[in-house]
């Protein structure tokens, strides 16, 4: 519910891993851009979270790929 989510983010204020300070430079600099990317992951843990995920798809992908690959019409 709404009231639980309050309750949760009061209880993480001020105990973010990053800095507040830093992330409103990294939001200035992504306005200021003239090419801004579609997604900015900000943060180590951000960063890692999305290291880790695309690896997992990556060997997934690669695991399967005669699969994936077969179901397309003979001689594409």
């Amino acid at each position: 519910t709404s009231g639980a989510t309050r309750v949760r983010a009061g209880g993480l204020n001020r105990k973010q891993p990053g800095d507040p300070a830093k992330l409103a430079a990294a939001i200035v600099k992504l306005v200021d851009s003239g090419t801004p990317p579609l997604r900015l992951p900000l943060g180590k843990d951000t960063l890692a979270a999305i290291e880790q995920k695309s690896a997992f798809v990556a060997a997934e992908t690669e695991a399967w790929r005669a699969v994936s690959s077969s179901t397309g019409f003979d001689g594409e």
